[in-house]
């Protein structure tokens, strides 16, 4: 699948978010959150159906180009997202967040498939942010 239709179901997911009863800052956070774990869905099937095609990991996001993805997306942030080979069968996609530094709290923590999503958003619904419905 191109990346035409991922827009389409990020498109979706943020229209979801727009639902779930949160307000101004803590809706734009939470859409955030949705738009990272869509477009490390969208990089991480990219990467397995070129492990299929190939029967080898790409060395490099810039590999899926073409074939696999019309344009790799940037984090929500500017930054391209980070590609590391764990081991021959294992990658990690993510993003340092807000903050561009390992680690973190909210939004500047890092985000890979890994991560807790829904745990996420609970804690944005913590006091400190204001987000309480």
């Amino acid at each position: 699948m191109k990346i035409i239709g991922w827009i389409i179901l990020s498109l979706f997911l943020f229209n979801g978010v727009l639902n779930f009863g949160f307000s101004g800052k803590c809706k734009r956070a939470v859409a955030i959150i949705y738009r990272v774990k869509t477009d490390i869905a969208v990089i991480s099937y990219a990467i397995d159906s070129y492990k299929l095609e190939n029967e080898t990991l790409p060395t490099s996001l810039s590999e899926l180009l073409g074939t696999y993805l019309n344009v790799l997306p940037a984090d929500p942030w500017g930054v391209d997202y980070y590609y590391e080979i764990q081991s021959r069968k294992e990658v990690r996609v993510f993003t340092l967040g807000y903050d561009l530094e390992a680690g973190g709290t909210g939004l500047a923590t890092d985000m890979s498939m890994k991560i807790d999503f829904s745990g996420l958003i609970e804690y944005i619904r913590e006091p400190i942010f204001q987000c309480n419905t």
